[in-house]
């Protein structure tokens, strides 16, 4: 028998080859269900009694007790984000409703642009809070899809806790 019928045979039947590829199989089906478990962050938080606890769940924005440049535009961007979510949720189909949305969204995009300068000053060593003041312009729109990019950036300034 040729060397690659032998192999095909062992694959099939058994042998040494065939025990190694199922083991490497198995650790890959292992590493699969991990994934959704490592999907989640783990948060360490900071309590007001100054005890460190670690969770699943983001810290509350109490937790943020800096007062950095980084940690007072993170405050202001978490607000912000809260707020933008009221846009899409208030919105109904009147015409006054989409004017009164349009000219709070002006304001709030204004507000945005005025932080602009300080999200770029931490962009290199907080990128999260960066990226959440980006995904804050599409949160400031009169469409209730707009709460998706509010929740977005909520995310991303979750993930700035950790460096903050």
């Amino acid at each position: 028998m040729s060397q690659e019928k032998e192999r095909m045979r062992s694959f099939f039947i058994g042998g040494e080859d065939f025990m190694k590829q199922w083991r490497y199989i198995g650790v890959l089906f292992v590493c699969l269900l991990a994934m959704p478990a490592m999907a989640g962050g783990i948060y360490k938080c900071v309590g007001a009694n100054g005890k460190t606890s670690f969770s699943q769940e983001p810290c509350p924005d109490s937790s943020i007790t800096g007062n950095t440049p980084a940690h007072q535009l993170w405050r202001t961007l978490r607000g912000m984000a809260k707020e933008g979510k009221v846009f899409g949720a208030n919105l109904e189909g009147s015409i006054e409703s989409i004017q009164q949305c349009q000219a709070a969204t002006e304001a709030y995009r204004a507000r945005l642009d005025a932080l602009k300068k300080e999200a770029r000053a931490v962009a290199l060593k907080h990128p999260h809070i960066y990226k959440a003041h980006e995904q804050l312009y599409d949160c400031a729109q009169c469409r209730f899809s707009a709460i998706a990019f509010c929740e977005k950036a909520d995310t991303q300034l979750n993930e700035a806790m950790g460096a903050l």
